[in-house]
Parts: structure tokens; sequence; C-alpha cells
């Protein structure tokens, strides 16, 4: 029994070489959004200190270069609705470029889930 499998890939010279690389897609990759980016470095600092790598928040801060503040606004992200962080982390929500880590804030306040969704929602729009 034998197994037939197809890989797209480009036959480029490089020098004397030749090398094989992948075709340039046809979807062109977009960066990932700024809030989605503070988001994930938020969720890496709580498990930094979840886990004891650092030993408290004045100490986290200190390595990020960031003010207790700062570092405080961020970890609050966490704190949102798991549905609108998971939307936010895939990118799945139209015009997520102009949603700002800042206009989140007023969410986070809200401790109620059902609350920040229905904020979310109407901030979407």
């Amino acid at each position: 029994m034998s197994a037939v499998v197809e890989v797209p890939f480009v036959r480029r010279r490089r020098g004397k070489a030749h090398v094989f690389v992948a075709p340039p897609s046809s979807e062109p990759e977009r960066p990932a959004p700024r809030v989605a980016k503070m988001l994930a470095l938020a969720h890496t600092m709580n498990a930094l200190l979840r886990d004891g790598t650092v030993g408290d928040q004045r100490e986290l801060a200190e390595l990020m270069n960031l003010t207790r503040g700062r570092l405080t606004q961020l970890l609050e992200l966490t704190l949102l609705a798991p549905d609108i962080q998971d939307q936010i982390l895939e990118g799945a929500v139209p015009g997520i470029a102009r949603i700002t880590e800042r206009s989140l804030r007023s969410i986070v306040r809200l401790r109620c889930w059902t609350e920040q969704r229905r904020i979310w929602h109407a901030m979407r729009r």
C-alpha cells in the first residue's frame, strides 16, 4: 500500500543550490490587531504571576519596564468575558483594527459578563 501526497512547492535557485519554497499565498497575511497582541501579552503576564516565575506585580512591572498602573490595565483585559476574548484573539470581529485597548477598559470595569457582552455588541456596530 502506498500513499501519494501532493505539496505545492516552487523550485528556486539560491546561489549554486536549488531550494524548494512554498508558493506565495493568494491571501495576504494581515498582522494581528494591536488589541489582540495586548490581550495575548496580558495572558502571558498573568501566567508568569500564577506559576510563580515572578514574585508579584511590582516585580513584573519592573521586568516589563511598565508602571504598576499600566500593568494593572493590561492584566484587567483578562477579566473580559471569555467569548469576547476569543473574538478578539481570533480577529473574528469586523473592524477590529479600530477597537483599542483603551476602549475596552470601560467594558472590563463591568464585572458582569452579560453586561460586558451588551456593551461589546453595541461597540462593534
